[in-house]
């Protein structure tokens, strides 16, 4: 879905929905670097 749409369906402003998913893709990142090698750690970072 694009983020108006997901806006529309939850009632809420699209910055609100933009908000809670960069907050929500910064937690994810965190939750599985421990679990990733030092190599999918540096192309990670290179695609940054």
């Amino acid at each position: 879905m694009k983020f108006r749409e997901i806006a529309d369906v939850l009632n809420i402003p699209e910055g609100t929905v933009k908000s809670r998913m960069a907050e929500a893709l910064t937690q994810l990142s965190k939750t599985l670097r421990p679990m990733m090698d030092d190599d999918q750690i540096e192309r990670r970072q290179s695609i940054s």
